[in-house]
């Protein structure tokens, strides 16, 4: 079972992944870059609530902070674009196992299946910015609150 998923907490779809989590019982947390910056400003708040700390280096440092404290990566989105290059390049150097899924498009049970096969219980989810792929954040939450139910059903819990 997953007990924690982290992410920067960045895009509005890293906030639709906490909130599923949170909806899932799954603890949260995250580096979020220094001053609380989002991509829609600073927002302090919302790091609080969902249990992150302010970064205090430069940004790759902390998208490998990020993936250091979870076993594993999915990134949602294009993995082709900037962000999700670099990420899927931090993980294969960390040794994490990574997935891309297309909420919408890929079937939340082969995104349960990957997280069991891999027996993730800390997982790092990342995303692309809302500008650069509108409708990302309002189809993050329904996928991923379909994906913790596909988990805990193959996990039992």
């Amino acid at each position: 079972m997953i007990e924690r998923m982290v992410t920067g907490g960045v895009t509005c779809a890293e906030w639709e992944a906490w909130a599923s989590a949170r909806r899932a019982g799954v603890a949260t947390g995250g580096y979020m870059p220094r001053g609380w910056m989002t991509e829609d400003g600073p927002r302090p708040r919302l790091g609080m609530l969902y249990g992150a700390i302010e970064f205090p280096l430069a940004e790759p440092t902390r998208l490998r902070a990020n993936l250091r404290r979870s076993e594993a990566l999915l990134w949602l989105g294009d993995p082709t674009s900037a962000d999700g290059t670099a990420a899927l390049e931090a993980a294969r150097d960390l040794g994490r196992p990574f997935l891309a899924a297309e909420p919408g498009l890929t079937s939340p049970s082969e995104v349960a299946a990957w997280l069991s096969v891999f027996e993730v219980r800390t997982l790092t989810i990342g995303a692309e910015a809302e500008s650069a792929r509108p409708g990302l954040a309002a189809r993050t939450g329904p996928f991923l609150d379909r994906v913790f139910t596909a988990w805990q059903r193959r996990d039992g819990s």
